[in-house]
């Protein structure tokens, strides 16, 4: 299974050189998160999550690097042929106005699919999951941005439409510079790495794990749902146009697990669970630091209490790293190692 996890890999790659062309505006500072297929079997240093703008394709490697791995992609970003920049960004323009899309606004454009391949002992465990954006209260700056861009963009077309000698100088001059303004703001809005103010993602996944690497012996494993609310404060902003953060995240999930061994009755069992916890994180930008406690509410003295680390090799590697007690593992402490990859497609471009 993990060769065809490479496979997919390396076609997403080939895809995506065809599918970005003819560049508007170029997106940038996209994220590069834990797939939700990876994070099911809770094998990674977060499990509470709420990207924004992730890269096309990402890949994730987690503790046993080489028998943890996760690939996840954007449908829209890889294969839409009528990206749009504001509709990406949770805008729409109706009647010549710029408003924020709402409820479900960014559901297709945010969605996100992912497939991941874990081994454990003798049990190997695939699994599918997904993820996307209900609801973003988007971050004032960001809007503003908008209408400024927008402002600039209506006068453009004005000018094209005035009844004047085509070969103007004072026209063309003017539609220049407006051109330049308006190409400068939109770069501004594709580099602002800043995060919405509320948002409100759900995400699913579902595993089918195998003994001894036996095909037939495959059995359902996991299948969850799950909720995850954000806000995130401004602490402050550097001269390049990034923030800092202050952010809190709070988890509702559904899980129903059905890797239960009954010895006496020698059948496996289905159990369910619903946990429930929060997450605090500060980000400097290349460096994020973080607390976050899940609770399995219908089992006593089961949680997770995880401290995690993230930082940011560069706008294509981030490292990850946890430290603390995981699920079902009584008093031992565990630790948490990944890498995610992300793949940043410099022709990712919108049109306007």
């Amino acid at each position: 299974m993990k060769n065809y996890i490479k496979i997919l890999t390396l076609f997403f790659l080939f895809t995506a050189n065809y599918t970005f062309a003819q560049s508007d505006v170029t997106i940038k500072n996209l994220e590069i998160p834990t797939a939700p297929a990876l994070s099911i079997l809770d094998e990674t240093a977060t499990i509470i999550e709420t990207p924004k703008n992730i890269k096309a394709l990402t890949t994730s490697l987690s503790n046993g690097i080489g028998n943890n791995v996760a690939v996840e992609f954007s449908p829209y970003l890889l294969f839409s042929t009528n990206k749009n920049f504001y509709d990406y960004n949770g805008f729409k323009v109706k009647n010549k106005k710029i408003t924020e899309k709402g409820i479900l606004g960014q559901a297709s454009t945010n969605l996100s699919v992912s497939i991941a391949s874990v081994r454990k002992d003798t049990i190997s465990n695939i699994a599918l999951g997904f993820r996307t954006n209900l609801l973003t209260v988007q971050n004032p700056k960001r809007k503003i941005i908008f209408m400024e861009a927008d402002s600039i963009y209506e006068k453009e077309m004005r000018i094209l439409m005035i009844k004047v000698d085509p070969d103007s100088l004072r026209t063309n001059r003017e539609y220049i510079r407006l051109n330049r303004q308006f190409n400068k703001l939109l770069d501004s809005v594709a580099s602002l790495n800043t995060k919405p103010l509320f948002s409100v993602d759900v995400a699913g996944a579902y595993t089918q794990f195998y003994s001894n690497n036996n095909y037939n012996s495959g059995n359902k494993g996991k299948v969850a749902s799950w909720i995850t609310l954000s806000y995130n404060k401004e602490l402050s902003t550097k001269a390049d146009g990034n923030s800092s953060y202050l952010s809190f995240y709070s988890i509702g999930r559904y899980i129903q697990d059905n890797r239960f061994f009954d010895e006496i009755n020698n059948q496996i069992i289905t159990r369910n669970f619903i946990d429930f916890g929060g997450k605090i994180e500060i980000d400097f930008g290349k460096l994020l630091f973080g607390y976050e406690y899940v609770s399995r509410i219908n089992e006593n003295d089961n949680y997770r209490s995880v401290g995690t680390i993230k930082y940011k090799l560069n706008k294509d590697i981030i490292l990850n790293g946890g430290f603390g007690k995981n699920f079902e593992n009584n008093e031992n402490l565990v630790s948490f190692l990944g890498i995610n990859w992300g793949f940043d497609l410099e022709k990712n471009t919108f049109s306007k």
